[in-house]
């Protein structure tokens, strides 16, 4: 323990890609994708809908002054209508 405890203080450059390795392993193998850290205290996240859905319609978007002549000139005729 001693020995850990000076390599941590000494060379934390050699401990950090380590855990951050751990972290990330355990990331991708854990099912709900928790991090260590999140599994060792049992914590979670909870994902709620609220139940409006906010559309952005394209009468809510500001085109400067300056960029008119350019928005104009653009072609989305290869965009699907969600995107364009």
């Amino acid at each position: 323990m001693r020995g850990l405890a000076g390599l941590i203080l000494e060379k934390p450059g050699l401990v950090a890609p380590v855990t951050a390795a751990v972290g990330v392993a355990t990331m991708m193998f854990s099912s709900a994708e928790k991090r260590l850290g999140d599994m060792m205290a049992a914590t979670f996240v909870l994902n709620e809908r609220s139940g409006t859905h906010h559309s952005v319609l394209a009468r809510d978007f500001y085109v400067p002054y300056e960029l008119q002549p350019w928005a104009g000139s653009l072609d989305l005729s290869r965009l699907d209508d969600r995107l364009a």
